[in-house]
C-alpha cells in the first residue's frame, strides 16, 4: 500500500488477510452479501462481498429496471445461462480447497457446508 500511498509507509501488518474470506458481525450472513443503491435513473451502486450475490445484485438492477420502464415484469429472476461446457460443484469445492490450503488457511473454509453456517 506504501508504494501507492505514501501515508502507510510505516503501517505494520497486524493480521493475516483473508483473500476475500469475509467476517461477519454477529450471526446474520446476510451482512456479508451485497448492497446496491441507485442514484436517478442510470445509476447504480453495488458491493459485492461475495461471487453468490450476483445474482442477487442483478435481481436488484432488473427490478429497478422493471420500476422504471425499462424491462418488462416478465423478465424479473429469468436466469437463462447459456454454456457449453458445466462446471460441477465438487470441481469448484476441490479448486477453492486448495486456495485455502495453500493460503495456510483450514480447508473447510472452502466447503460447501462451510457457507452455510
Amino acid at each position: 500500500m506504501a508504494k501507492y500511498i505514501p501515508v502507510f509507509k510505516n503501517a505494520k501488518v497486524m493480521s493475516k488477510p483473508l483473500y476475500g474470506a469475509q467476517q461477519i458481525p454477529g450471526e446474520d450472513a446476510t451482512l456479508r452479501a451485497a448492497d446496491i443503491s441507485f442514484e436517478g435513473e442510470r445509476y447504480a451502486r453495488c458491493e459485492i462481498v461475495k461471487a453468490s450475490s450476483v445474482l442477487n445484485m442483478a435481481d436488484a438492477i432488473t427490478k429497478n429496471l422493471i420500476e422504471l420502464g425499462y424491462l418488462e415484469e416478465s423478465v424479473y429472476k429469468r436466469r437463462v445461462f447459456k454454456s457449453h461446457t458445466r462446471v460441477k460443484e465438487a470441481d469448484i469445492e476441490h479448486l477453492a480447497q486448495e486456495f485455502a490450503s495453500k493460503r495456510a488457511y483450514p480447508k473447510s473454509i472452502a466447503s460447501r457446508s462451510f457457507s452455510q453456517i
